[in-house]
């Protein structure tokens, strides 16, 4: 089993989320943007460069609003690394677009990565999306919640 470390940003604008869309096998999901930590890479790093890889926007991070943790025994193989289960261990932080966004890159597409698709609460509750909170879990993280983590600067 894959032990897998990853962090992934939400990012709210006009009542949407932003999803990656992917396809694997036939089926359509829609996870957050981000990824898989590198070795001596910092949570809050990770998402910042994942996102701007996935999606070609630079963000800033807010706060940690969750620390999502599953394991599945027999997924869907999305890479070679999970046939034999996976185990993972996700930060999930509030973002926001970077006041510095002078250009997007192009962003770098993941294996089944169809694409980026701005979600609401209507469309959200036809599809399969991860992580599997609540779909008003989603909209209630606002500029008014607590901030639950803040990064301290060395």
């Amino acid at each position: 089993m894959l032990l897998n470390n990853s962090s992934r940003g939400l990012l709210i604008e006009n009542n949407k989320v932003l999803f990656v869309e992917y396809n694997i096998k036939g089926e359509t999901y829609f996870s957050l943007p981000g990824g898989t930590l590198e070795v001596g890479e910092k949570l809050e790093e990770c998402v910042k460069r994942e996102f701007l890889e996935e999606t070609g926007i630079n963000i800033e991070v807010e706060y940690l609003i969750l620390l999502n943790e599953f394991i599945n025994h027999n997924p869907k193989a999305v890479a070679e690394s999970w046939k034999n289960g996976i185990h993972q261990i996700e930060a999930i932080f509030k973002v926001k677009r970077s006041k510095q966004q002078k250009h997007y890159t192009t962003p770098k597409s993941d294996f089944g990565m169809q694409g980026l698709k701005w979600l609401s609460k209507k469309e959200l509750a036809t599809v399969t999306f991860y992580p599997e909170m609540p779909i008003d879990w989603f909209f209630a993280i606002n500029e008014n919640s607590p901030e639950m983590y803040k990064s301290i600067k060395y």
